[in-house]
């Protein structure tokens, strides 16, 4: 690989993750039915039709802040080797050390998850999370 494909996907990288933390402020924000799609662009500063080129839709851009936040939530917390009721101590406080550190995800996680589940049942992630 070239150091101009390199630099490409690192921007492309870059371009994704401005994107879902705009996501994830605007949906914490004002819900997931009240957020457009030119408001994530304005938090961004991007114009709109960029986010159409790493997400087809709300839905699924809705998604990828799903998916992105388990994986930090779930990489945060790895227990390490205690006994059971240990670790199972360490994984609660854990998880509220995660969840107080940002608010915006915390409420994402908590809330709008829920509501997006019962609004969009079939997305297929959540099926996939819920193990339907």
């Amino acid at each position: 690989m070239n150091i101009h494909s390199e630099d490409a996907m690192t921007e492309k990288s870059d371009m994704k993750r401005l994107i879902l933390n705009a996501a994830i402020q605007e949906f914490a924000q004002k819900g997931f039915d009240r957020t457009t799609m030119a408001d994530i662009a304005k938090r961004a500063k991007i114009a709109v039709g960029s986010i159409y080129n790493y997400s087809e839709s709300k839905v699924t851009l809705f998604e990828n802040c799903a998916v992105l936040l388990l994986e930090e939530f779930s990489s945060f917390l790895q227990p390490s080797l205690l006994e059971k009721q240990e670790r199972i101590y360490a994984i609660i406080l854990r998880a509220f050390d995660y969840l107080k550190a940002d608010l915006a995800r915390a409420k994402i996680i908590l809330i709008e998850s829920f509501n997006f589940m019962i609004n969009y049942p079939h997305s297929p992630i959540f099926q996939a999370i819920i193990g339907f």
